[in-house]
């Protein structure tokens, strides 16, 4: 069972409508929803209406970090021990005096989940639309997506400029890649990006995904045998690759100079700096 590990902020302010819940649930529960909706307003100041909250204890409970208890919902106690267990290795991983912090999954669909929920929990403000950089070895997404992530992408993607890069030019490389245009990001395929690591640039935050070289050849094997995305064997690369025990670093940077190169260099390869 995999749970969303939602980032909230600890010094007393949210940045979203999903984080005053978890917040105020994680002062007092169990409470009606009605009562989350007046607490969620009151001490957050988010005038928001009952109807958004409703929408967002749902989305909440389908995503397994809050349940029922009666009527009454109060935060999912695995979820709770999941978001422990997260906190306390990137704690350790930051105490690590001499080394970025970084952290350490055991597959590739855990990986996926972090990068998602992640980006996800950024909140751009209204009136930006800041750069986000992804240079990836295979383009994946939209193979796996379920309908809540699909929605989430929907709805977050156009509040950035993505620009993704994937060193990959196989048809399902491609096909993935026409997903990813629809959506307005600006895509390529087959680019010397991604020797090393999977990167995602954001602001001054680098965050490098250093996948073991056995499963990147597993990967490249079963991208270069389909013809098609009508012979893809989605069945298997889920079960035997991306959700296969493995253990992949991720390392997390903020480092601005590093940053701005990546986004120049990401840039140049659709005609330079916007």
């Amino acid at each position: 069972m995999t749970f969303n590990v939602s980032l909230i902020q600890l010094n007393g302010k949210v940045n979203s409508t999903k984080n005053a819940v978890i917040s105020v649930l994680a002062d007092k529960w169990p409470l009606s929803a009605k009562q989350i909706f007046n607490e969620s307003n009151e001490r957050f100041n988010l005038n928001v209406s009952y109807q958004a909250i409703h929408k967002t204890i749902k989305a909440l409970e389908e995503e397994q970090i809050i349940v029922k208890s009666g009527s009454n919902y109060k935060l999912n106690e695995e979820w709770i021990e999941k978001a422990k267990d997260f906190s306390e290795q990137l704690s350790e991983s930051y105490s690590r005096k001499g080394s970025e912090p970084s952290l350490v999954f055991s597959s590739l669909y855990e990986v996926d989940r972090f990068l998602l929920n992640t980006m996800m929990e950024i909140s751009p403000k209204e009136d930006e639309k800041p750069f986000l950089g992804l240079h990836w070895n295979h383009f994946w997404i939209p193979l796996f997506l379920s309908i809540k992530e699909y929605n989430l992408i929907k709805e977050n993607m156009p509040k950035f400029e993505v620009y993704a890069l994937c060193r990959g030019n196989t048809s399902i490389d491609r096909w993935c890649g026409n997903f990813w245009g629809k959506r307005m990001v600006k895509h390529k395929t087959g680019v010397d990006v991604a020797a090393i690591a999977d990167i995602v640039v954001y602001g001054d935050m680098i965050i490098e995904v250093f996948y073991p070289t056995k499963i990147k050849k597993e990967l490249d094997d079963f991208y270069n045998k389909a013809k098609g995305i009508d012979d893809l064997n989605v069945d298997h690369l889920f079960n035997n690759i991306f959700q296969k025990k493995t253990e992949i670093h991720v390392v997390i940077h903020k480092n601005k100079t590093l940053a701005d190169q990546l986004k120049e260099q990401t840039l140049g390869y659709f005609g330079g700096m916007k």
